[in-house]
């Protein structure tokens, strides 16, 4: 198993992620680093625009983590929605099942 981040930094629109998530794949959480310091609501879900995985509101501070655990059983398309227009670091914290390699700061190790 591994745990890796998918980031999207200095973001301001909404995001689909391809070629990330797929058998054996578990999408643990999410970070934002809002730096508009606002309150909104993103989507994350399956489909465009989409919520299937759920809601989550950001509530005006800096850096937010929402912890998420979806398991994906076939590769699968993840879109992120609501980030339009705001100023956002989005990181995507997964873990890859069936994988036994850790990167730490570009260093692989075979475990």
């Amino acid at each position: 198993m591994i745990i890796a981040s998918k980031q999207y930094l200095l973001n301001g629109a909404d995001i689909v992620c391809t070629d990330v998530f797929k058998k054996f794949s578990t999408l643990v959480g999410i970070q934002l680093d809002n730096r508009d310091l606002v309150v909104f609501t993103i989507h994350i879900g399956t489909t465009s625009g989409g919520s299937e995985i759920g809601d989550f509101t950001l509530d005006g501070t800096a850096a937010n983590f929402f912890s998420i655990n979806q398991a994906f059983d076939s590769a699968q398309t993840v879109y992120i929605s609501g980030l339009t227009g705001h100023d956002t670091d989005v990181s995507l914290v997964y873990y890859q099942l069936d994988e036994n390699r850790v990167t730490f700061s570009n260093e692989v190790f075979d475990i």
